[in-house]
């Protein structure tokens, strides 16, 4: 797929223009991600976010996706766009996104008549965050062959580098001097114009990888390709569409959240924000029925109406790990929380042989059923609560001088908790 002489003088023109813009949007994606909250390193892995939606795609259409100097991607997206950029019959190919809304079109191998070459197109992405040294990655993307496609090639892969791509200024040429971490084997002609399929594949970084690029790295000599498409000759070319790219650290927690405490109505945000990758990865269960699923995303709002147990499921390239968290039905939320404790009275304080519990409110004594009391090493005493009109007496007798913390619990609500001293 070749883009017209007219529209890469555009757009060379508006790149340009706006260097300072693009260093400022890639300054930013630096310092607003650090490694330990990113799940998906790759931005906008599903191309949904549009950056620039002028009357025709340019370079940063996608955003957070550029290319090498001189050529350019076509952005196919639902809306926003002119028809002939629009899915499912964009021109290129009849096709809906494997997820959402949009995907991009790329080259992978296109040459005129009377071209010695083929050129290509190498989209590119600032990933979230540097890749960590001696980490394993699962890396993942799908892929359709468009229809316009006159050739299948088995040239596809994803090379993961450092800034030293800002120097590459002929993107459209084989860069064959880049050896891409995740590739398609070598003779598996990829030509399904149908459906979506996976590449996927595994590597450690070295810790300097900042730039994901997709494309053929393959020299003519060393593609494989198949003729599928005979209609569209004399004109070469084999495009590709991207959706849902993703690299993942293979080794990422499994995560569903801390627990929550809710008033009846209200709801609760479980696991991680939804991202490509990591949302077809997590599949979430209610205990104690772990064997049909409810949802399959990273995260999920959830609104039960008693107490309930929730457990994610996460693979990641064949590695399985599991979490929970628990969403308690309560009659107190956090503020709640918050006025009990202003509620209790402890005394006296420092306190001798025993210790008194007093609460304003008959509704929130009843809530707190147990007790323990916790050592500043964090060893626990388990203590009954006798409640006499408001007033709950603890005896202390054996334990030593010192600083300690009262832990009231109940069925349904949050503990509270509120540090008392003991002096003889």
């Amino acid at each position: 797929m070749t883009p017209p002489k007219k529209r890469l003088s555009g757009i060379k023109n508006y790149m340009r223009s706006n260097k300072r813009r693009l260093l400022l949007c890639f300054l930013s994606f630096i310092f607003n991600y650090s490694p330990a909250q990113i799940a998906n390193y790759v931005q906008n892995g599903g191309f949904e976010e549009c950056g620039v939606c002028l009357p025709f795609p340019v370079l940063e259409s996608a955003k957070y996706w550029t290319s090498f100097d001189t050529s350019s991607y076509n952005y196919i997206r639902v809306s926003e766009l002119p028809p002939s950029y629009q899915v499912p019959n964009s021109g290129f190919a009849w096709q809906w996104p494997k997820s959402g809304a949009s995907y991009i079109i790329s080259s992978l191998y296109s040459r005129q008549p009377n071209d010695s070459q083929s050129s290509r197109i190498y989209p590119r992405n600032f990933l979230k965050g540097n890749l960590q040294a001696g980490k394993t990655y699962c890396v993942k993307f799908y892929y359709s062959i468009a229809n316009v496609s006159t050739y299948g090639v088995d040239g596809l892969g994803a090379y993961f580098g450092d800034q030293s791509m800002d120097t590459i200024t002929q993107g459209n040429k084989q860069v064959t001097y880049l050896t891409p971490q995740v590739q398609n084997p070598t003779g598996n002609i990829l030509k399904d114009t149908l459906n979506w399929n996976l590449i996927t594949g595994t590597f450690t970084a070295n810790g300097t990888e900042k730039n994901l690029v997709l494309g053929n790295f393959k020299s003519d000599l060393a593609t494989d390709t198949l003729m599928i498409n005979p209609m569209e000759l004399p004109i070469i070319q084999t495009s590709v569409l991207f959706d849902n790219v993703s690299c993942i650290d293979i080794d990422l927690p499994a995560y569903a959240g801390g627990d929550h405490y809710l008033i009846t109505g209200d709801s609760a945000f479980l696991g991680r924000q939804p991202d490509v990758g990591i949302n077809e990865a997590c599949t979430w269960y209610k205990t104690p029925n772990l064997s049909v699923p409810i949802a399959t995303i990273a995260g999920l709002y959830v609104k039960p109406a008693i107490t309930t147990t929730y457990v994610v499921r996460q693979e990641i390239c064949g590695l399985v790990k599991w979490d929970t968290v628990i969403v308690f039905a309560s009659a107190l939320s956090v503020q709640s929380k918050e006025l009990g404790l202003r509620n209790l009275k402890l005394y006296p304080i420092p306190a001798t042989d025993e210790l008194h519990l007093e609460w304003s409110s008959e509704v929130l004594q009843k809530q707190f059923t147990r007790a323990e009391i916790v050592t500043s090493l964090g060893q626990t005493f388990p203590q009954e609560l006798p409640y006499d009109k408001g007033l709950s007496t603890l005896q202390i007798t054996h334990l030593p001088a010192g600083v300690y913390t009262l832990r009231l619990m109940g069925d349904k609500v949050p503990s509270i908790e509120k540090r008392f001293v003991i002096n003889r």
